[in-house]
């Protein structure tokens, strides 16, 4: 009968190569074969600066859109109405909602789509 192996996977990030050259020592010493700990220096990034810099460019597009979108139904407002404060408040709104959106949205799916920076790669070294 096959009997599963353990597996213990530990990611650590230290300030410098030396100091992540201790730790391996220290865990070799602790009886973890030297084969088995492996060292990754320029390791770019973490899952937390990708989320931070996601939801900062998501909020600026956004931000933009908006504006974008409330030009849009400023105009609208003037040259086709409906006309009164009602009117103007609605169209500026609605507008600046949609431009919000989707300019948001894009902005969102383009910064997932992006495949130069690595700060989530599945497949880089730890």
């Amino acid at each position: 009968m096959h009997e599963p192996r353990n597996r213990i996977e530990i990611t650590a990030t230290f300030p410098d190569a030396s100091a992540a050259e201790a730790a391996a020592q220290a865990i070799a010493e602790a009886g973890i074969p030297r084969s088995s700990i492996d060292i990754a220096t320029g390791v770019p990034g973490s899952e937390t600066t990708f989320i931070r810099r996601l939801v900062v460019i998501i909020v600026l597009w956004s931000i933009l859109g908006g504006a974008v979108g409330a030009a849009i139904g400023l105009t609208l407002a003037v040259t086709i109405g409906p006309e009164g404060t009602s009117g103007l408040v609605f169209q500026v709104v609605c507008w600046m909602l949609i431009g919000h959106l989707i300019v948001g949205m894009i902005a969102g799916y383009w910064v997932l789509a992006d495949r130069t920076h690595c700060e989530m790669a599945p497949d880089r070294r730890r």
